[in-house]
């Protein structure tokens, strides 16, 4: 594995340099890092722990431990460490609000956790793990629909991987189609078509949409519920919603 022989050339190298050195902050954080990246956690917590006590005011050793701490769950200890990063930075930083507020989301503290998410985007509108995170967490319903459009709104700004735009335009077809948008949730839909045409879920949405919005298309309907069992012949939803309409 090649992150894991990266890890190993790295902590030799990390090592020989504290060998030869004076002992350093810095030093002691890369050191952790490439640790952490091995599974050590008790060697990794050794040299974080060294890390800061060289230097109480290395932000970055700070917020690098606590984002190994958040990987193993330990949401308390993560929340504290990520805490004294945002303290000591020369000026707020994004990553460590995004962390914060995935802290806070993993332990049930919603409220709190979604305005640190908040002040990370405020702090980077081009932060799309940022908006991605939040969007998790408020529910899609009608009356967040505003709020939701806009979220994916910048989601699509800031991505061009085909999946995630598909699973964007997917979901805010279906909630376009709560509020009867009718052009809007068609339009959607039919780009999920356009970079997923292999998927036969969406060619179902676009047929119970064209029998619910479009004075009851039948035929076009058939022909989307067709591909999709042509797309994949064990579709049970799709035989049930032919056999509906014939």
């Amino acid at each position: 594995d090649k992150n894991l022989a990266f890890a190993d050339s790295s902590i030799l190298a990390f090592k020989n340099a504290l060998i030869k050195k004076v002992p350093n902050s810095r030093l002691c954080m890369y050191l952790a890092e490439a640790l952490s990246l091995k599974g050590d956690s008790t060697e990794s917590r050794k040299y974080f722990k060294e890390s800061v006590r060289l230097d109480s005011n290395n932000a970055d050793a700070y917020f690098q431990w606590g984002i190994y701490e958040l990987g193993l769950k330990h949401l308390q200890k993560s929340e504290a460490l990520l805490l004294k990063a945002e303290s000591r930075s020369l000026k707020p930083s994004p990553w460590v609000f995004y962390y914060l507020g995935k802290c806070s989301l993993e332990k049930g503290d919603t409220t709190i956790g979604l305005e640190r998410v908040n002040k990370s985007i405020d702090l980077d509108s081009n932060n799309y793990n940022a908006y991605k995170l939040r969007v998790k967490y408020i529910n899609h319903n009608l009356k967040n629909q505003p709020a939701l459009l806009a979220n994916y709104g910048h989601m699509v700004r800031l991505t061009s991987n085909k999946k995630e735009l598909a699973f964007i335009y997917y979901t805010t077809s279906l909630l376009k189609s709560m509020s009867a948008e009718k052009e809007g949730a068609f339009n959607d839909i039919n780009r999920v078509i356009e970079l997923m045409p292999n998927e036969p879920v969406p060619y179902l949405i676009r047929a119970l949409y064209l029998l619910t919005f479009s004075d009851f298309k039948k035929n076009k309907a058939k022909k989307d519920i067709d591909k999709a069992i042509s797309l994949n012949d064990k579709c049970w939803q799709a035989y049930y919603l032919k056999a509906k309409i014939e």
